[in-house]
């Protein structure tokens, strides 16, 4: 069970995929696609813009690590993880 403050949750979301080559071939670049990312973790910020999480939180949420901030129109469902059992 949840104790926070902040709901937990499971984000599926789009992210960039670049290459650090200099030259590619046209058809190459074709290829490439955005890649499919699943976050799990607690909601500190929620505005217009952005969703930032953290995977790690101490008890007294007086701290976190593991910070990811997505940009809204990344975002493709967020799953509330609040009921669910282990």
């Amino acid at each position: 069970m949840n104790q926070h403050h902040f709901p937990l949750v499971h984000v599926t979301w789009k992210d960039i995929t670049g290459f650090e080559q200099s030259w590619i071939p046209i058809e190459e670049v074709k290829e490439v696609h955005l890649v499919t990312v699943n976050t799990v973790g607690w909601v500190i910020l929620d505005n217009d813009d952005f969703l930032t999480l953290v995977s790690s939180l101490f008890q007294d949420e007086t701290e976190a690590g593991s910070v990811t901030s997505i940009p809204k129109g990344c975002i493709v469902c967020i799953e509330s993880l609040e009921d669910t059992k282990l």
